[in-house]
C-alpha cells in the first residue's frame, strides 16, 4: 500500500512524542513500516531524560532491572542501560565486599532476611543471596589475601589487590 500525502505528515508531526502502538493503529500500519518511513522521513524519537527520571534511575538501579525501570519510565532497557552508563551509575555488585559488610553478613545471615541484609548493606538483593548461599554450602568468603577467589570478590579476571 502506498503512503499518502497525510499519513507521512502524520508521521512527521507525531512520530518523536506519540507512542509507535498509537501510530500503528492511527495509520493501521505495521511498527517495521512505520520505522522505515520515520527513517526515509529523517525523522529521530530522542526524548531528554529530566531531573525526575534520573534520580528514579539512581534509586532504583541496584533492586529492580533494566526491563522494570524502563516500563516505569517509560524507555527502552538499552535506554536505561546507557543513561545508566553516561551517568557512572554501577550496580552494587560492581564494588569489592569489604571486611565489615562480611562480617555483618556471617553474624546475620541465618537472623535476617536477604532483603533485609541488602537494604542495610546497600548491595543487590542477588549478590547478597549469592553470598549466603556460599555460607551456607561450607564455603568461606575471602579473609586472608591467600584465600582470594576472583569470582566470590566479584572481580572476575581483575588481578587480587595484596596490599
Amino acid at each position: 500500500m502506498k503512503w499518502s500525502t497525510a499519513d507521512k505528515e502524520f508521521i512527521r508531526q507525531n512520530y518523536a512524542t506519540m507512542p509507535i502502538d498509537h501510530i500503528v493503529i492511527e495509520l493501521g500500519r505495521t511498527k517495521a513500516a512505520i520505522r522505515y518511513r520515520a527513517h526515509k522521513l529523517n525523522l529521530r524519537r530522542v526524548k531528554n531524560w529530566t531531573q525526575l527520571e534520573d534520580i528514579i534511575l539512581k534509586e532504583s538501579f541496584n533492586t529492580l532491572t533494566h526491563d522494570q525501570i524502563a516500563g516505569a519510565l517509560t524507555r527502552s532497557p538499552k535506554a536505561v542501560s546507557d543513561r545508566a552508563r553516561r551517568l557512572k551509575i554501577t550496580r552494587a555488585w560492581a564494588r569489592r565486599w569489604t571486611a565489615k559488610e562480611h562480617d555483618y553478613l556471617i553474624c546475620n545471615y541465618e537472623k535476617q532476611t536477604s532483603l533485609e541484609i541488602s537494604t542495610h548493606l546497600g548491595r543487590s538483593l542477588v549478590a547478597v543471596q549469592i553470598r549466603k548461599s556460599l555460607l551456607r554450602h561450607g564455603n568461606k568468603l575471602p579473609i586472608a589475601k591467600i584465600e582470594y577467589n576472583p569470582f566470590i570478590t566479584g572481580k572476575i579476571g581483575g588481578k587480587p589487590n595484596l596490599d
